[in-house]
């Protein structure tokens, strides 16, 4: 009677009304045992909504608020609202789950933003990286072969473009164009 009293559809939805839970499947066995497998949502980036961290998933859904002191080592989703600019989000979520499964070497923290999807940057070590929508893999190999070139030169970087396919734009950092002297004046143009 207890194996038949309980209803499979009401303990998937009970479960499934848990951010974590992914999904679930429920078996009954005649010996009276119910199993439960579950499928568990695995946090693949921080989204910071005004200032208030929240962990989300590989489709954009929040998991759960970060709890205060917490340090997770996963990029932050930062400065793109996620209702009115949901395109610009939805790839910013792409972008994070393509991160997750390469191995960047950086020192400080991995930050995307953008209003766009076109727009959607990496701040890493402190350097832009304007990066845009899709093609990440092929952006991300680009974006090492640019970062062993400019530590081989050794230049100070203000920002990269990885937008567009046949070239890689790198604005060194605190360059002066030109210097013109007038009159024992130095101007910069």
């Amino acid at each position: 009677d207890e194996l038949f009293g309980v209803s499979g559809r009401e303990l998937y939805n009970r479960l499934r009304r848990s951010p974590w839970v992914r999904d679930a499947v429920i078996r009954k066995e005649l010996s009276g045992k119910i199993v439960v497998n579950i499928a568990e949502a695995v946090p693949i980036a921080i989204f910071s909504v005004a200032g208030r961290p929240y962990l989300i998933d590989k489709d954009g859904n929040i998991l759960e608020p970060m709890k205060e002191g917490t340090v997770m080592f996963l990029p932050v989703i930062k400065d793109i609202d996620h209702n009115r600019n949901r395109e610009a989000y939805a790839e910013a979520v792409k972008f994070a789950n393509v991160l997750n499964k390469r191995t960047l070497s950086y020192s400080g923290n991995i930050e995307i933003t953008g209003q766009r999807p076109e727009d959607i940057t990496l701040k890493l070590d402190n350097i832009a990286i304007k990066i845009g929508a899709g093609d990440f893999d092929k952006k991300l190999e680009r974006l090492e072969f640019a970062k062993d070139e400019i530590e081989k030169r050794n230049i100070a970087v203000e920002h990269i473009d990885l937008r567009f396919a046949d070239k890689i734009i790198v604005k060194p950092a605190g360059r002066l164009e030109e210097v013109e002297e007038s009159g024992g004046e130095k101007k910069t143009k």
